[in-house]
């Protein structure tokens, strides 16, 4: 297995946010079974956000001048916060493919359409943070890396 240059890479953490297991393996699921990376009303789920879709960058690295947050009182990046879970390591060639804006955290940006998962999946963050909870999330991680 190849090291992924994370410097360059676009970062999508699944409900990163949300304590409730359940709800975080049937976004999971969704995800994977669809092949797409969804806003939150595109799943069915009440946010004010509409269908904007979260993502990061790495700190310090290729994108960060870019993307360096609206509010600067914010102390968190929002790659501390997308590693705090299991993580989708997605291509640079988002930037070509999407209108990408700046989010309200340090490292934080948006898209406001759904992303292609399977185009530009590169890998896989913290993959074992929930493999031991639920064999499901094992399941769907063996039948990505076996296509």
């Amino acid at each position: 297995m190849d090291k992924i240059y994370m410097r360059d890479k676009f970062f999508h953490g699944v409900m990163f946010d949300c304590n409730n297991l359940s709800l975080k393996l049937k976004t999971l699921k969704q995800i994977l079974d669809s092949g797409y990376i969804l806003g939150p009303a595109s799943q069915g789920i009440e946010s004010r956000y509409g269908d904007k879709i979260f993502l990061s960058v790495y700190p310090f690295g290729d994108y960060s001048n870019i993307f360096k947050g609206i509010d600067s009182s914010r102390s968190d990046s929002a790659f501390y916060m997308t590693s705090r879970s299991f993580y989708f390591i997605l291509s640079s060639s988002l930037i070509d493919d999407y209108e990408i804006t700046p989010g309200s955290y340090p490292d934080e940006c948006t898209i406001m359409s759904k992303i292609d998962l399977y185009k530009y999946l590169e890998g896989i963050g913290n993959a074992g943070c929930n493999i031991h909870i639920k064999a499901s999330v094992c399941y769907y991680l063996n039948q990505y890396m076996r296509k």
